[in-house]
């Protein structure tokens, strides 16, 4: 595996990022991740994952219609007047100035949306997503594109790294706040950090703070999303998977 840094910070991500070259190994990202973060204070790392070229569609629709990057709530906004070309933002601005911006977008929209938001999707799982939620468990290759990257997200908790590259637009699927609200929950109280986001995945990585006493508690809650009737055998598949795995990687798309 090879990791190509690229010196200009992107659009798409607003921020520094990595190209990621021939990846066949999933501890090989982690690892270097991992050594990234113990010499990169003040950023978490994120990966992209299936299908960049759908999930870079759909995270700049969902930018526009959730008005991350503005919209009327600029004016309750105490921007300084040298960014706005009269109600609107320079284009002209630097990537860290955007970036403010978006951290203030997420703000207005995570104001008006609750965890309990996500249990409203219709996420339950048919058999052929059930089995492809396995799979990806079981091998989180499969779930990777070939083109691939590694974002340095300029925030201090990882759930907030979602703000580089927000996605869930089709109403079906859990919107960029939900995702944000889903990932804030999973980190905080069973210690799995963001590490991932695509067309329709999201991964998480344990943490240190993971404790397999509670595995019985995520999957209360993970039933709650995806399971309109019991399945013991999913639930089974993912206890295993959870304990004995350090991915955890689920489906935010119906």
């Amino acid at each position: 595996m090879k990791l190509e840094y690229r010196k200009n910070y992107c659009g798409e991500f607003l921020c520094g990022y990595y190209r990621i070259h021939d990846l066949v190994d999933i501890n090989d990202i982690l690892y270097e991740a991992q050594v990234l973060s113990q010499g990169s204070h003040g950023y978490k790392f994120i990966m992209t994952l299936d299908d960049i070229g759908q999930a870079s569609y759909t995270s700049m629709h969902s930018k526009m219609s959730n008005e991350l990057d503005g919209g009327e709530w600029l004016t309750s906004e105490n921007i300084d007047p040298s960014w706005m070309d009269g109600d609107f933002l320079r284009d002209d601005l630097g990537f860290d100035k955007k970036f403010l911006i978006r951290k203030l977008g997420f703000k207005h929209g995570l104001s008006n949306v609750k965890l309990e938001d996500i249990f409203k999707k219709s996420l339950f799982l048919d058999q052929e997503s059930r089995d492809d939620v396995i799979e990806v468990n079981k091998n989180p290759l499969t779930v990777i594109d070939k083109e691939v990257y590694l974002l340095k997200v300029p925030v201090e908790y990882s759930y907030e790294a979602i703000l580089s590259f927000p996605n869930g637009y089709f109403s079906c699927d859990l919107s960029p706040f939900e995702n944000y609200r889903l990932a804030e929950h999973l980190e905080k109280e069973y210690g799995f950090h963001l590490f991932g986001i695509g067309a329709s995945y999201i991964s998480f990585i344990k943490g240190p703070r993971f404790e397999p006493k509670k595995v019985d508690m995520i999957l209360e809650f993970l039933a709650k999303i995806y399971l309109k009737n019991e399945d013991r055998e999913f639930i089974d598949f993912m206890r295993l998977s959870i304990l004995n795995r350090d991915i955890l990687t689920l489906r935010y798309s119906e």
